[in-house]
């Protein structure tokens, strides 16, 4: 009698992504998904997993593969609180308090219902559900700036530079900027070319 192997969820999750043509990701690590990270590792070089800063350049970054390989786009992110918004409201508002909930449009619909003061986050989000609400207004200034990036692991030049030379071709034929336009983030700013 052959023996079987046991697996739990997370490697069930991964075994499915790798059968299903999905080998990169992009995240956060976090706690509640330490199991999958550990299953990520246990599959070696089969699954590349891009370490982020923050949640939303996870998010671009899983997108901005979907789009423009064909492939899917996977990005892992870890429940609140712990989001860059979160620790720096967190840290820095003395004389409010903080009401936390599970999305921006979670948020979004609770300050449309009067039961919250304000709302924070992406401005493309909360100038999007501004439209048409003439008794709403999104603050010009912002209270916090998140630069997105890649990361690359050290040692690899040939990667290192394949990835530069593509997010440079990718800025300047416009792809970057279209990608983000579909995503609804035509506000967003694309890097400038590199020195």
């Amino acid at each position: 009698m052959k023996a079987v192997r046991r697996r739990n969820g997370a490697q069930i999750l991964i075994d499915q992504l790798l059968v299903h043509g999905a080998h990169l990701g992009f995240g956060v690590p976090g706690e509640s998904y330490l199991g999958v990270l550990d299953a990520m590792y246990g599959v070696g070089d089969q699954f590349r997993f891009v370490v982020c800063r923050h949640e939303a350049a996870a998010s671009n970054m899983a997108e901005a593969v979907g789009k423009l390989t064909g492939t899917p786009g996977l990005c892992f992110a870890t429940r609140g609180p712990g989001a860059a918004y979160d620790l720096y409201l967190t840290r820095n508002l003395k004389h409010a308090g903080l009401e936390r909930v599970g999305s921006s449009p979670e948020a979004i619909a609770l300050f449309k219902t009067g039961s919250i003061d304000a709302v924070a986050g992406v401005r493309q989000a909360l100038v999007n559900a501004s439209r048409g609400q003439p008794q709403f207004r999104v603050i010009p200034d912002r209270y916090t700036r998140i630069d997105q990036a890649v990361a690359l692991p050290k040692g690899h030049p040939v990667a290192s530079t394949y990835v530069r030379t593509l997010l440079e071709e990718l800025k300047a034929t416009g792809k970057i900027r279209a990608a983000l336009n579909v995503a609804g983030q035509d506000g967003a700013l694309v890097a400038p070319p590199a020195p």
